[in-house]
């Protein structure tokens, strides 16, 4: 969806379901028979929709609101994503449940980046302003591809060293770019390493996360299995779209994203932000705006600085030191530091449980001081 309006002919394009024949049993009020019919209409009404193939994937909810508000239903945005799903799944093949004596598949996670990038997901980094999260995702995937077994301690896939990189950067400009690429390893003469392996969309380029967009992710994931994706922003990727952070539909682009890349094994990697109000939260809880984002992502990374005080700092460049990662996910979490020097580069830190204690040390010695 290019915007909020929603095309009035589009919506009356769709069949709509005529209310359906009262239902036999006991005698019941009629504010209840008439509910009763109007929530079966309305689901006639989804069930077209959704299985409407001309109709664009963002722009089937805005549809089905309006349905709803021409047919004067108190339905809630979960209660109708609800409907959609058993829309979806109806018809489907009866359940056959494993049993006693049936053997059970494993798989096991793969990792671009081992604890930090999980292969074929999405992967959502949470930060600050000045955390340094482009470079800290420009210089893993820097490593990726010059075929490095490790970046900042943890391995690196051995088989993926030849992965189509895109990156859709709507938050800077080329200029700004070209300076975070030539500091990752990524520009060589100005231009982008490697034979057509990586791809760059700038804020020249006005990308956003409407369906244009993700079917301009679905193409080159389709021409390319395994695609690595890199979204930085998301905040920017939703501008001017019609979405709030504090609504659970600002996560609806995310997942449409997910749904249409799965199929060729893409790894997307969302770059969101925090407010310092939720710096301090699990990276479940830290990103801005809506839940859903922590909902549909697979695995979760959130970068903070070990000392407090560097949040403070009145520069305008990023802030240098160490940083605390955390990340989580399917019932794991992992933790480690990382540092960023002078130059933007980042580098392996100490080991967590000595840093924190050195930190501790150094205040009970301002305590007693």
């Amino acid at each position: 969806m290019n915007g909020s309006t929603i095309d009035s002919q589009a919506i009356s394009a769709i069949p709509r379901a005529s209310a359906p024949s009262e239902p036999s049993g006991a005698a019941m009020p009629e504010s209840i028979r008439a509910g009763q019919l109007a929530i079966e209409a309305f689901k006639k009404d989804v069930e077209a929709v959704v299985s409407n193939d001309d109709l664009k994937q963002l722009d089937r909810l805005p549809i089905l609101r309006q349905i709803k508000e021409d047919r004067k239903l108190k339905l809630h945005d979960t209660d109708i994503r609800k409907m959609m799903h058993d829309a979806r799944h109806r018809g489907r093949a009866p359940f056959e449940p494993l049993t006693s004596g049936d053997k059970l598949k494993r798989a096991k996670t793969k990792w671009l980046w081992e604890g930090i990038i999980m292969a074929s997901q999405i992967n959502i980094i949470l930060a600050l302003a000045k955390t340094g999260k482009t470079l800290f995702i420009l210089q893993f995937l820097a490593a990726l591809i010059n075929g490095e077994d490790s970046f900042l301690g943890k391995k690196l896939s051995a088989n993926d060293n030849n992965q189509h990189i895109l990156i859709c950067g709507p938050d800077m400009n080329e200029a700004d770019w070209a300076e975070c690429l030539d500091t990752s390893g990524l520009l060589l003469n100005d231009e982008l390493i490697g034979d057509g392996q990586i791809e760059l969309l700038t804020a020249e380029h006005t990308f956003n996360l409407d369906d244009d967009g993700i079917d301009f992710i679905a193409s080159k994931a389709q021409q390319h299995p395994g695609l690595i994706v890199l979204l930085d922003s998301y905040t920017k990727a939703m501008e001017g779209m019609g979405y709030q952070d504090k609504d659970t539909s600002y996560g609806d682009p995310l997942s449409a994203l997910a749904d249409a890349v799965a199929p060729w094994g893409a790894t997307v990697i969302v770059i969101h932000h925090v407010s310092k109000g939720n710096r301090n939260a699990s990276p479940v809880l830290a990103g801005r705006g809506s839940m859903r984002m922590s909902e549909i992502a697979s695995w979760i990374v959130k970068m903070q600085f070990v000392k407090e005080e560097s949040i403070d700092s009145s520069s305008d460049g990023l802030v240098t030191g160490p940083r605390k990662i955390t990340t989580t996910g399917r019932g794991r979490s992992i933790e480690l530091i990382a540092e960023m020097d002078d130059d933007g580069k980042w580098h392996g830190g100490e080991a967590l449980e000595m840093l924190v204690k050195q930190l501790q040390e150094e205040e009970k010695k301002t305590i007693l001081l």
